[in-house]
């Protein structure tokens, strides 16, 4: 009984000791208020966000909630119009015309006291007089007559005034263009004050009965003999409408038809609780946009305070669930994501950047369907960080935090999930440029289809749809080609590393790779056996083969420091360059090449993921060898055994499956080279030997190797070995071939081997 609960004591012992239950990190929790408070108020600032668009059709008919005006701009314009097209046409006076008639007449009235005689006449001035006034000899006698009564000049002048008068009272005006003439009433500027007389009486010019009659009117102040010339000379100068009274001013018309066009007040239309604003599956013209944009402003205005603090209080409580959901996902399935201020930081600015971007777009009236390119970038960069699962999850999030953002329908969840879902499902690893556009033209694809099927199921317009459904894919498809040129940022931010960058640090061209070659080829072999084994065991189990290669390739670069101390540098076995060494010594020059791998690492710019191999791929195993070089000197002194605890490497001990296969392999194939006749049986045995060590050891407790992985590691670095040091048929040589001969021996048939 005492035995057995000595064992159990002892199991328990060993077993794992469970941690202190789940717990959210204190700086994840900081973080992720932060976000909590930073999208809730970017959701909430800006109001609602229309959930209409033009060319959009309803299911369901829209009613009015609210009662509110709006601007009827037809009814406005229409308006505005006839104020203008009713403004009066105005008119200056025609100044020339009444000073050219002033003019005239004066030089008559001068001509006749001139000459009082018609006989002292010449024929060109009696020939003037007849054709221009109409004044022969008995008309030239009554008018001196007229004047030898007493018709001073001053009586004249009063009668030229009374004339132009005359005239000006006539409105004989200027015919206006076909624009103006649908006015009722003109306007006659008054030139001394600049004030207008407005009448709807007036005559054309070019009516010619109209205008004789007016001028016969107008010639009434003149005594009698002098009406006759003047009636004549006016007739003549009015003949065919060729002078107006008053001349059209399009310049004063054209201000006074925009000064009643801007003084007409705008016209609404009212609308009442529910009235339908648009019946179902109408199109949603610019016009319709309009009105449903001002229902929906008056109504969001008209909530109470209460009810928007309530409707706000919601939109925090959707964002903190969705945060709390990230936040336990990532501390249980993807602690990396959340292991410092760091990644929690970078984390949170993913997913806020996308949401305020989105919520900024839709409110300035881009296209909704530009949010397809942000989910498809965040899904794109969390699954080259962390993982498929884990990107995942973050897009569907992002998905629903964007449409709340949004407001936006079904069908822009759907575009949205469905382009960030399909980049997450095809790009496992990045391992080539043509691997990018597999995955844009995927995205794309995808997006386009799922779109255009939610339009026409939602009995959309073709070409409403069809712009829809190119936002979307074309926004999935500038996501990944953004992505191409961005992703060396994502790998400097989140420390890691794709397959298209280890693919070129595995070129035998870099610095590093091309000084192993040159100065240590012994080392730079063994690097290149111990890639190849790791990876195949690596891909035997799942997980990165590549990266256990490339990370095998740069593990021992700490030895080109010193070189000639290690055994596969030296021309023979015998450690020449420890034999004047203690062996304290000897293991630190041992396990300085650790040290020496890390800077030469951080000189030469290697990727950090790749820093784990160089520090972890022999844990904190005993430098076995020297320690018991040590023990055996201080034996034979007389002395106490050394700790073994002074003579192991400084570890870390392998944190991941990758970093755990190296420590493997390595350990493997260097006893296995040590082997005087590799066999099957003794490589295997070896192997094994191996993996039991550093198992008991614990050199495997901080990664997440199975036991069932580990057999398979196993039996994967046993086939690696046995194909590299498998042994290899004895040739026979001339002298045994020639006793042979003489003794008429017959030559031995050659056994067949593992290759």
């Amino acid at each position: 009984m005492d035995a057995r609960k000595g064992r159990a004591a002892r199991i328990g012992a060993a077993a794992p000791k469970r941690g202190p239950g789940f717990r959210i990190p204190a700086h994840a929790v900081l973080v992720g208020l932060l976000f909590i408070v930073a999208t809730s108020l970017v959701i909430i600032a800006g109001g609602q966000v229309m959930p209409w668009r033009e060319g959009q059709r309803p299911w369901q008919e829209i009613r009015v909630r609210q009662p509110f005006s709006v601007l009827d701009q037809e009814a406005t314009e229409r308006a505005r119009r006839e104020a203008q097209e009713s403004t009066p046409n105005y008119y200056r006076l025609n100044q020339s015309l009444l000073g050219q008639i002033e003019r005239d007449l004066t030089g008559l009235y001068n001509d006749l006291r001139a000459t009082e005689l018609y006989a002292n006449l010449d024929q060109d001035k009696r020939q003037a007089l007849d054709t221009r006034w109409g004044i022969d000899e008995p008309a030239f006698q009554r008018l001196q007559a007229l004047l030898v009564e007493g018709y001073t000049f001053e009586e004249f002048q009063q009668d030229l005034q009374q004339l132009r008068a005359a005239l000006a009272a006539t409105h004989i005006i200027e015919r206006m263009p076909e624009k103006y003439q649908k006015v009722g009433s003109v306007v006659l500027m008054d030139p001394a004050t600049r004030t207008g007389q407005e009448t709807r009486r007036w005559t054309f010019a070019n009516r010619q009965d109209e205008v004789a009659e007016l001028l016969q009117r107008s010639v009434a102040p003149f005594p009698r003999p002098m009406t006759t010339p003047v009636r004549r000379y006016l007739a003549d100068l009015f003949k065919e409408g060729a002078q107006a009274v008053w001349l059209f001013d399009v310049d004063e018309t054209e201000k006074q038809r925009q000064i009643n066009y801007n003084a007409q007040e705008d016209r609404y239309r009212r609308y009442e609780p529910g009235q339908v604003l648009m019946p179902p599956q109408q199109m949603i013209t610019s016009r319709d946009l309009a009105v449903l944009e001002a229902e929906h402003h008056a109504y969001w205005e008209a909530l109470s305070a209460r009810t928007k603090i309530l409707a706000n209080a919601g939109i925090v409580t959707l964002v903190a669930v969705v945060t709390l959901v990230i936040g336990i996902y990532s501390v249980k399935w993807e602690p990396r994501a959340t292991m410092n201020w760091t990644r929690c930081a970078a984390l949170a600015a993913i997913m806020f950047i996308p949401i305020t971007l989105g919520r900024v777009l839709s409110l300035a009236g881009l296209n909704e369907y530009h949010a397809v390119f942000h989910v498809v970038l965040v899904a794109l960069v969390m699954t080259v960080a962390y993982n498929q699962r884990f990107s995942l999850m973050i897009t569907v999030t992002l998905t629903a935090l964007l449409v709340l953002a949004m407001r936006g329908d079904f069908g822009l969840f759907l575009a949205l999930l469905t382009g960030g879902v399909t980049v997450t499902m095809i790009l496992d690893e990045v391992r080539s440029r043509s691997k990018l556009i597999e995955v844009a033209g995927a995205a794309a694809m995808m997006s386009f289809a799922i779109d255009w099927c939610y339009q026409l199921v939602t009995y959309q317009q073709i070409g409403y749809g069809l712009i829809n459904a190119v936002w979307a894919a074309a926004a999935a498809f500038v996501a990944v080609f953004m992505f191409q040129g961005i992703l060396p940022g994502i790998e400097r931010l989140f420390q890691i590393a794709t397959s298209m960058t280890l693919l070129e640090w595995s070129d035998a061209s870099k610095p590093l790779m091309r000084r192993l070659a040159l100065e240590i080829p012994g080392t730079f072999n063994h690097c290149l056996l111990i890639g190849n084994m790791a990876e195949t065991a690596a891909e035997a189990i799942g997980a990165n083969g590549l990266l256990a290669r490339v990370g095998a390739f740069y593990h021992d670069i700490g030895k080109l420091s010193k070189p000639e101390y290690f055994v596969e540098n030296q021309p023979t076995r015998n450690l020449t360059r420890h034999k004047g060494l203690s062996p304290a010594m000897s293991l630190l020059v041992i396990i300085g090449h650790v040290k020496d791998g890390l800077e030469l690492a951080k000189e030469y710019g290697v990727p950090k993921v790749l820093h784990q191999f160089i520090t972890e791929h022999h844990g904190t195993t005993l430098v076995e060898y020297f320690y018991r070089l040590a023990n055996q000197q201080r034996s034979e002194a007389g002395q106490e055994p050394v700790s073994d605890i002074e003579f192991r490497y400084p570890g870390p001990k392998p944190h991941s499956r990758e970093s755990a296969i190296l420590m493997l392999a390595d350990a493997a194939e260097g006893s296995t080279r040590a082997l005087s006749e590799p066999t099957v049986g003794s490589i295997e045995n070896q192997v094994h030997q191996i993996v039991k060590r550093r198992l008991e050891d614990g050199q495997l407790d901080d990664c997440e190797l199975t036991l069932r992985e580990l057999h398979q590691v196993e039996d994967s670095l046993t086939r690696s070995l046995w194909a590299m040091y498998h042994g290899r048929i004895k040739y026979p040589s001339q002298d045994a071939d020639r006793d042979r001969e003489e003794k008429k021996e017959p030559r031995p048939e050659p056994r067949e081997t593992a290759s």
